[in-house]
């Protein structure tokens, strides 16, 4: 059987990961799924779909690094224009991220890409919710919904990440001249 293309598993890994987390959060995990698994999820999801790619910390610092995004973005006084859409951990993860891909000169452009993941995940939770979540919610239970919104939100931050995976992946002098 043919190996999938890497942005592909990519991206399919991500949205297995958020279906996971919603699973978790539609199980009665709230707190504790919003805290500790996105970046455990994403990052062993990742992690699986590249293991040539990525180093063996990668789970364990995308954990990390969610973790204190998190807790940074819940200690903030004033809540950023973003609050809410997980952009505060998205940022302390790909950083993070962005210190173990290469280095920072030739992989900086991941910490935008993830920035405008997190948007993407937000809005398309949310769209999906506004028109699933009721009739599986009806039909399956509310669980069930908190799934499909997860599932289909971090589809759309794999989608994201996903497509700029093969510049971001390319080597560093190809990358350097682009």
């Amino acid at each position: 059987m043919p190996r999938l293309p890497t942005p592909l598993r990519w991206i399919v890994a991500t949205a297995l990961a958020g279906a996971a987390v919603g699973l978790a959060g539609g199980a009665g995990l709230g707190g504790t799924a919003t805290l500790l698994l996105p970046g455990l999820a994403l990052g062993l999801a990742q992690r699986i779909a590249m293991p040539d790619r990525l180093p063996p910390v990668w789970t364990l610092f995308s954990g990390l690094a969610w973790v204190a995004g998190a807790l940074l973005d819940a200690s903030l006084p004033l809540r950023p224009a973003g609050a809410g859409l997980w952009l505060v951990p998205t940022a302390t993860m790909a950083i993070w991220q962005t210190f173990l891909i290469n280095d920072v000169r030739t992989s900086w452009p991941w910490l935008p890409v993830s920035l405008l993941g997190a948007l993407v995940l937000q809005l398309a939770a949310q769209a999906a919710c506004a028109v699933g979540c009721r009739p599986v919610a009806y039909a399956f239970g509310p669980s069930a919904a908190t799934v499909m919104s997860y599932l289909v939100g971090f589809a759309g931050y794999g989608l994201v990440t996903g497509a700029a995976l093969p510049w971001l992946l390319r080597p560093r002098a190809v990358r350097s001249r682009a």
